[in-house]
């Protein structure tokens, strides 16, 4: 069901921290099932959150084979320091010049995007994010992490949907910016341009689309020496008018056009002479010529530099760049080639790449310099990014793992362990006794597809045992493999699209039950016996209600006995799918209004059945006769422990109506701890699953923009105040209104405090007593190295 739903999260990898669970009240939208029923749900649902404390381990785990990361720039005054985001909401840092990433901050809102990222003075940093409740650029400290400016546009008369497509803000003052804003009206887009000198209190709108030939603005920018000096780089329009630069010399009041019928996008100032200016053309039609523009009196008059370029598609120039150490060298990025000049286009080279191969560069979109190093260089491309050690004349992929989740997250956990992530449409296996990982089916990033990623089933019975659902023109192959995918056969082809769960027969695994749907629609399953793959039987079997089926269970010990999860009931059958009974205690679900997620069966309790649900969880001990429910909520998925009875863990996915939490319990349900979406520093996950190891539980998500993500929990630390921690150290008096003393540290040892949500407030050398008088009243974790050379925690209440 994971095309219902998806997810979000600030992480820090591979480090530990603590997470508190307030007492509050949590509510979620429902939209209504109707014949769109993979939409789901349709009210308002609350329930309240369990108070818990909970020392987890967080770590991404995805392959760096497949990571995309944007907008990497180098920290001006930090050597070997980068930042970069994520295709979601997260904001990276490299220490080693991108050898290793490790995620510093996240926006806290669902479904939101970080783009533009830039470095300003004074450790800062800039953005824009969009998809957002509210589309705004931001200004942050990357030190403390704190949002020091917001700038929130003006919303159009009628305007149904407003979004940011580019900004500049005035190098010597960040109050002084110009923002391109679009908008929809109907179905018609529209465009306006703002410019604010008190950092957005008020802003005057200087261009609007409909006032100039209904052409477009491409990009926008402040001149580098003058803050009343403005720049529009116009596109194309409905009309026979296109292109052409607009300059102002009087903060937009008027504007001057110049170079008239030229799209024009990508403008740069040599920061060693402001007045020098260089301007590429964008998109080109029949009647306009790619080129490069060179301005020496700060825009008033053009000159072409004369470049032989090769001819693709698009032929525009995306991204010109000056290296800060050397003005004289710069880069320009156009769609299949870059140009190098070493001395200010005296002379250059052009470097021509392969048309549309991902692996190599395509499209590129910004560039960074080291400033301590004048040879080496960060290519942003629109499929990866890339690094070079010789200013570009080659380049080399920059691996990382954060990437987008393209389907499900399954685990097999038998006598061997094998966890199954989606990625770019295939999926990879992993040997989790030997961490290999081996693709299959993974496509080029330029690969698309309307049919989506069907979900990889991992059969809980039999290693290596894996359902997939694939689609063709002669309609949808199921297959199964019994070697984790490298050989399939396949066992039925049907045209429903949606494949919703496969079970195998304990009695004989070469019999499977699958469920399909045309999207919620038309729900089939099937008994499919494949003992003879060269005669493969399937048996379409009458069902008790008309609705999606979820979730079946096949006992054990006698196959004849099969539980079904359909729509909102549970049904038996005790002559193998001939004849049902509904269950009962499932009353507070409606029929077609809300939905059973998952069935999941306890291991070690065979009399032991549980759903997850949009309503919360329920646990049936009669063999799924009768339900009770044991936790409030909205859940996608939910898992008992293999190894110790009671022990469930049930995960909220990220969607619409949902933000990404998960929640444990080792009596059956009596008492929970729960981590919201904030304790998960607002991760998208759009998947889970779990695999158990005695008193632990590892929760692998696969998420939006960070790839896949592993937390372990201790199940035991449910119920519990004061949750054990490993090197732990003693800080005194606790709680404190002033003063801080640590035990297990030596003094001058750097020490750094974090507020619950994991963010970082500040950094300071131990000492006698530790003033923190600053800090505001509530609870904090303290971080440091202890006498042993480890990683401590500790944490405290300022009063």
């Amino acid at each position: 069901m994971s095309h219902f739903f998806r997810t979000t999260v600030i992480v820090f990898p591979q480090q530990f921290y603590w997470f508190t669970v307030i007492n509050t009240e949590y509510c979620v939208f429902k939209p209504k099932i109707t014949e769109m029923k993979k939409l789901l749900l349709s009210f308002l649902l609350c329930f309240p959150l369990l108070v818990t404390e909970l020392y987890a381990q967080m770590e991404i785990v995805g392959s760096s084979e497949y990571g995309r990361i944007f907008d990497i720039n180098y920290d001006p005054l930090v050597e070997n320091k980068l930042y970069a985001v994520t295709l979601g909401n997260h904001i990276l840092q490299s220490t080693d010049n991108g050898v290793t990433w490790q995620i510093l901050y996240s926006y806290p809102e669902t479904n939101v995007s970080i783009k533009s990222l830039r470095m300003l003075p004074g450790n800062q940093a800039s953005f824009y994010i969009t998809y957002g409740e509210v589309d705004k650029i931001i200004i942050l400290d990357l030190a403390s992490l704190e949002v020091l400016r917001e700038y929130v546009l003006p919303k159009p008369a009628d305007s149904e949907k407003e979004w940011i497509s580019a900004y500049s803000l005035w190098k010597n003052n960040p109050d002084t910016a110009m923002v391109l804003q679009g908008f929809k009206i109907g179905f018609a887009n529209f465009a306006k341009v703002y410019y604010t000198t008190d950092g957005g209190k008020t802003w005057d709108e200087i261009y609007y689309n409909v006032d100039y030939n209904e052409v477009f603005p491409n990009n926008v920018a402040i001149s580098a020496s003058d803050p009343q000096k403005l720049f529009i780089m116009r596109g194309m329009g409905p009309t026979d008018v296109d292109g052409g630069l607009f300059v102002s010399n009087d903060a937009g009041a008027t504007w001057n056009e110049m170079l008239q019928g030229n799209a024009l996008f990508a403008i740069s100032f040599n920061p060693a002479n402001p007045d020098e200016v260089l301007l590429g053309t964008f998109i080109q039609n029949e009647d306009q010529d790619e080129n490069l523009y060179r301005s020496t009196d700060g825009g008033d008059t053009w000159d072409i530099i004369p470049v032989n370029w090769t001819n693709q598609i698009q032929d525009n120039i995306n991204a010109i760049v000056y290296n800060p150490l050397d003005p004289n060298n710069i880069i320009i990025l156009e769609e299949n080639e870059m140009v190098i000049t070493h001395d200010n286009f005296a002379t250059h080279e052009i470097f021509v790449y392969p048309d549309f191969d991902t692996y190599t560069y395509y499209y590129g979109l910004t560039a960074s310099f080291n400033p301590f190093n004048v040879n080496e260089i960060f290519v942003n491309g629109d499929y990866y990014p890339f690094f070079s050690t010789n200013g570009g004349e080659t380049l080399t992929r920059v691996l990382n793992p954060y990437f987008v989740t393209t389907g499900n997250v399954d685990i097999s956990d038998t006598d061997e362990a094998h966890l199954y992530y989606s990625v770019q449409y295939g999926y990879v296996h992993r040997d989790l006794s030997t961490g290999i990982d081996t693709p299959y089916g993974v496509m080029p990033l330029d690969y698309m597809t309307i049919s989506g990623t069907s979900p990889v089933i991992a059969d809980p019975l039999l290693a290596g045992r894996v359902y997939t659902y694939q689609s063709s023109f002669m309609g949808n192959d199921l297959k199964v493999s019994n070697d984790h995918g490298n050989t399939t056969f396949p066992v039925l082809n049907g045209f429903s699209p949606t494949l919703h769960t496969v079970v195998s027969d304990p009695a004989n695994p070469d019999i499977i039950w699958a469920s399909l749907s045309y999207y919620g629609e038309t729900p089939e399953v099937y008994k499919i016996d494949f003992t003879d793959q060269s005669n493969v039987q399937s048996v379409l079997i009458t069902l008790p209600y008309q609705d999606m089926v979820t979730g079946i269970y096949i006992d054990r010990a006698n196959s004849l006995n099969i539980t079904m999860a359909v729509g909102t009931k549970v049904f038996k059958s005790a002559d193998g799918g001939n004849t049902w009974v509904e269950s009962t205690g499932l009353d507070e679900l409606v029929a077609y209004q809300d939905l059973i997620m998952k069935l999941a069966n306890n291991p070690i309790n065979e009399q032991q059945l549980t759903i997850a649900t949009n309503k919360g969880i329920f646990t049936s001990m009669d063999a799924g006769a009768t339900w009770t429910k044991i936790l409030d909520g909205l859940f996608h998925n939910v898992v008992h422990s293999t190894d110790v009875d009671g022990h469930i863990v049930a995960v909220t996915n990220v969607s619409q109506i949902s933000e990404s939490s998960f929640a444990f319990t080792n009596d059956n349900g009596l008492t929970w701890a729960q981590v919201s979406n904030a304790g998960l520093m607002y991760l998208q996950a759009t998947t889970s699953a779990v695999k158990f190891d005695g008193q632990m539980a590892d929760i692998y998500l696969g998420t939006d923009d960070i790839g896949l993500v592993k937390y372990t929990v201790d199940i035991n630390t449910v119920g519990t105040t004061n949750v054990p921690v490993t090197n732990e150290i003693s800080v005194y008096p606790n709680p404190t209104t002033k003063n801080l003393t640590i035990s297990g540290i030596e003094i001058g040892t750097p020490v750094a405090i974090f507020d619950l949500s994991g963010r970082l407030l500040m950094t300071i050398n131990n000492q006698p007593l530790l003033d923190l008088s600053d800090l505001e009243t509530g609870a904090y974790i303290l971080k440091s190295t202890g006498q042993n050379g480890k990683s401590v925690h500790a944490k405290f209440i300022k009063r």
